[in-house]
């Protein structure tokens, strides 16, 4: 499963519930999930400093994210939820979007992969073509989770 959602803060961006997210099965046609990947961007916000102190991720706004994620994808525990889970952050800036595949390093920690591993494209690419980058970001992901 893809869980699309979107950014917001100031410099550092945390997951933010209150604004797009989404839930995709893996299979999902190239073209939607460009589309979705782009809602979701669109959705990001960028705060003012005291807005991102305010916002920052709290125990309770951790745990709101973890019980929507075992909701929507029906597995039972936060350790099982992030076995399997990679990540990979997506930004717009100067007309580009680009991806950065992690390493997932223990539980729900993971760290980027260098500037060798990233992939960009033109903001004004297609919804096809953001798809596809999309699918080869993931798949430079650690763990594998697409083959």
């Amino acid at each position: 499963m893809f869980i699309i959602e979107s950014l917001s803060g100031y410099r550092m961006m945390f997951s933010d519930p209150d604004s797009f997210h989404c839930f995709l099965p893996l299979d999902v046609d190239a073209r939607l999930l460009g589309e979705e990947i782009r809602r979701a961007l669109e959705s990001s916000r960028t705060m003012t400093i005291e807005e991102a102190q305010e916002y920052r991720i709290s125990d309770a706004r951790w745990s709101q994210w973890v019980s929507t994620m075992l909701a929507h994808t029906k597995i039972s525990n936060e350790q099982k939820l992030f076995q399997k889970m990679a990540l990979c952050n997506v930004r717009e800036h100067d007309g580009l979007i680009v991806f950065s595949p992690n390493i997932k390093r223990r539980g729900s920690a993971w760290e980027g992969r260098g500037e060798a591993h990233k992939l960009s494209l033109t903001s004004s690419s297609d919804s096809l073509t953001l798809g596809q980058f999309a699918i080869e970001a993931i798949k430079k992901c650690v763990p594998a989770v697409l083959a």
